[in-house]
């Protein structure tokens, strides 16, 4: 929904691992705002329109979470 929402630091992860995040907006308008836990470190992100997704990679440096890619803000869900 249009809800605003938080993603919060995964428990206990390991150094070097990578973790995919797939944001689909399924709200009917525009997405709710995010709020992103410090840990996660990534360049500007655009958040995708209703109906599609968007995947964020990361790997985790032992400290942070790093970003790796980001798919199209176009795929669709």
């Amino acid at each position: 929904n249009g809800t605003a929402f938080a993603i919060a630091a995964p428990a206990n992860p390991t150094a070097y691992q990578t973790m995919y995040l797939t944001i689909s907006n399924q709200s009917g308008g525009a997405l709710g705002a995010i709020t992103w836990n410090a840990v996660y470190k990534f360049g500007t992100l655009v958040l995708p329109a209703t109906g599609f997704q968007k995947t964020i990679s990361f790997t985790y440096d032992g400290a942070n979470w790093i970003e790796n890619f980001q798919s199209s803000s176009n795929v669709p869900n």
